[in-house]
């Protein structure tokens, strides 16, 4: 049995993986993101699923149901080339759009629920539509924080 947030983070890489996107990739939960340039083998993109925090807010009455909210980050990463990346930049912008999108909380999201889990999407914020400073060192980082509700 796993935790109710690597259960969120496993159905949301099965969602993302069984989907089409611009740009060719496959998504793997992870616990870091990748920090440095070296760390990344592929030119293709990186697309990692990270569990991230998890809030419980617990009712004052205890006949009232928990509810333990489950922050997941989406991290697309790639290795830019040394001249020239403003095409590849464009590229995993649309890619992150595209990944933004199918996460957005609408009926289809529903497919993002492990079975019986009963998660609903309550809010999702962007972080930087990159990270500049990744940029400057040749890689493209764009992270995504969705927050997921677990009612118990």
């Amino acid at each position: 049995m796993a935790a109710r947030c690597v259960e969120i983070a496993d159905a949301i890489v099965t969602a993302i993986n069984a989907q089409s996107f611009s740009l060719a990739f496959t998504a793997v939960r992870r616990w870091l993101w990748y920090q440095e340039v070296s760390e990344i083998v592929t030119q293709s993109p990186v697309v990692s699923v990270l569990p991230r925090d998890v809030l419980i807010n617990r009712p004052a009455s205890s006949r009232e149901q928990q509810n333990r909210q489950h922050g997941i980050v989406i991290a697309v990463q790639q290795k830019l080339p040394e001249t020239g990346e403003t095409a590849e930049i464009d590229a995993l912008i649309l890619l992150s759009q595209e990944i933004y999108e199918f996460l957005e909380p609408t009926a289809a999201s529903a497919a993002l629920e492990p079975s019986g889990a009963g998660y609903v999407m309550t809010e999702h914020e962007d972080g930087r539509l990159y990270d500049e400073d990744d940029l400057r060192l040749r890689l493209f980082t764009s992270l995504m924080t969705f927050v997921y509700s677990d009612l118990r």
